[in-house]
């Protein structure tokens, strides 16, 4: 199975935006797509295969401002359902996640693990901090292929207010297999890491990759380490990556480099060097 977002439109408000999807039988692909799977506008799928070969696709719907999941008993056949997935406060409102990754894990491949960023704030966003943390990084969790979701709104280790001033969507992946699920975030102006479970989402650990030498920067404070007067430059991540479990259960991480300025300290804004070329590599037995 292959899903993307997809549009037919060529305009500006792609509002038939939804998920693209087609499905290799072994020998042929499917006639190519010309509408979404869901019943309204979203995007940003992950697709998924459950044990009992039920496959589902997980979007944010931007119609109606929360995550969806279109799903069918059956991979590569069979009609789609629209499932809501976000929580809902006291009014009924759904809670506005958007560019969500999923990954399907648990002793028997029935688990579904999912992470979102909840709508930031300030600027052209008009989201309410979680916690205190502007965009705001979720943890979902179903143990029975979707039906039932008994991990909701979960702050994991590390992205909490703590640590955290705001963070950024698309600068993380995540990967699971057995009991074994691991996140990883690719931050610029903060610490990169990955946070691990061994137990199926119940409990986890975290372990900064690449450390930032400011806790909780923000854009206009400066970086002035060797306290000399002149800003200095930075070597982070570039916010791209991937993560991926081993045969023993072992997260390797890959990630762009970028080298990084905050020399302007009234612009609200920083540099950024794009001939800086590196790909990076660290796993767990880096330390």
């Amino acid at each position: 199975s292959a899903a993307w977002t997809m549009s037919q439109q060529y305009n500006t408000t792609y509002s038939d935006r939804g998920t693209g999807y087609n499905f290799f039988d072994g020998t042929a692909w499917g006639a190519q797509p010309t509408t979404r799977l869901e019943a309204s506008r979203g995007g940003w799928p992950s697709i998924l295969k459950m044990s009992s070969g039920k496959e589902a696709s997980m979007t944010h719907n931007t119609d109606n401002s929360y995550i969806n999941m279109a799903h069918r008993a059956t991979t590569g056949s069979g009609t789609w359902t629209d499932q809501i997935i976000s929580t809902q406060d006291s009014n009924g409102v759904y809670r506005y996640l958007i560019w969500n990754r999923s990954a399907v894990g648990g002793l028997n491949n029935e688990t579904i693990h999912m992470v979102a960023l909840t709508e930031p704030s300030g600027g052209t966003w008009t989201g309410v901090p979680f916690n205190g943390v502007s965009g705001a990084l979720l943890y979902y969790r179903s143990q029975d292929e979707g039906v039932t979701w008994d991990r909701q709104d979960i702050q994991l280790p590390g992205t909490d207010s703590s640590t955290q001033i705001g963070m950024s969507g698309d600068v993380y992946a995540i990967a699971a297999q057995g009991e074994t699920v691991v996140v990883a975030y690719f931050d610029d102006w903060g610490d990169s890491f990955i946070i691990k479970s061994t137990d199926n989402g119940d409990t986890w650990t975290t372990t900064i990759f690449l450390d930032f030498p400011v806790e909780k920067y923000a854009i206009d404070d400066g970086l002035d380490l060797e306290n000399n007067g002149v800003m200095d430059h930075v070597f982070s991540t570039d916010n791209y990556g991937v993560v991926m479990l081993d045969h023993n259960d072992m997260a390797h991480v890959f990630y762009g480099v970028m080298r990084y300025m905050d020399d302007d300290l009234a612009d609200g804004g920083y540099s950024w060097f794009p001939s800086t070329n590196f790909l990076a590599y660290w796993n767990e037995s880096f330390g």
